[in-house]
């Protein structure tokens, strides 16, 4: 019996060793988390600009074709059928210019090769959101055909700005270019942390090569 009584009983897990195990548990599981944290930030980031590129391209799709192909103003036109009415004074495309814009550059002005009115502008609706809008009106039948949404409410447009080259514009450093219309656009994603992406693009008329 006296051997069983020397005999060393299994030693236990001390406080002082449980807490250091579960210090060293906590600090590697919140590496492992800002690390998932980190990857799923990217792919959602990645996802969000990716859909801001798709939504580009269809801007510049639908915007690049109309714009390009936009009618020059000659003034022979039946007074009917011109967009000054609609326009108004201020936006009013000038005698043998083919766009306008806005002072504040915010606001692009055109008629189309269909005859249309056209008018791009950023738009607030009651919930605040900002987007793009087109607006076409008909001059012939003096009918707003209406104004669209360009892009979906996900993408937030926070900055717009149009410049404008007309045919027959000084051009101090040489001679007359093309009509052409510059502009940049800041879009915002909605969804999740807001990822941003600002674009140029430069679109050049060529309805003045029927002429």
């Amino acid at each position: 019996m006296s051997k069983d009584k020397n005999k060393k009983k299994p030693a236990g897990v001390t406080l002082i060793e449980l807490t250091i195990a579960i210090a060293i548990f906590s600090v590697v599981m919140l590496i492992a988390l800002d690390s998932f944290l980190g990857v799923l930030k990217f792919n959602r980031e990645a996802v969000q600009k990716q859909s801001i590129q798709d939504h580009t391209e269809f801007l510049f799709s639908l915007m690049g074709r109309e714009i390009r192909m936009a009618r020059i103003n000659y003034g022979d036109y039946d007074g009917n059928a011109s967009c000054d009415a609609y326009f108004g004074a201020t936006n009013k495309v000038p005698l043998n210019d083919t766009y306008q814009i806005s002072a504040d550059h915010k606001e692009l002005f055109f008629q189309n090769y269909e005859g249309l009115c056209v008018h791009y502008f950023l738009w607030t609706d009651f919930d605040g959101y900002i987007g793009l809008k087109v607006a076409r009106y008909n001059p012939q039948i003096s009918t707003e055909i209406g104004s669209d949404w360009v892009l979906p409410r996900d993408i937030t447009v926070t900055g717009l700005y149009f410049d404008k080259q007309n045919m027959f514009d000084l051009h101090p450093t040489g001679p007359t270019r093309p009509p052409a219309v510059k502009y940049s656009i800041t879009l915002r994603s909605a969804i999740w942390d807001p990822s941003e992406i600002k674009i140029f693009n430069v679109i050049a008329g060529r309805n003045f090569e029927q002429f």
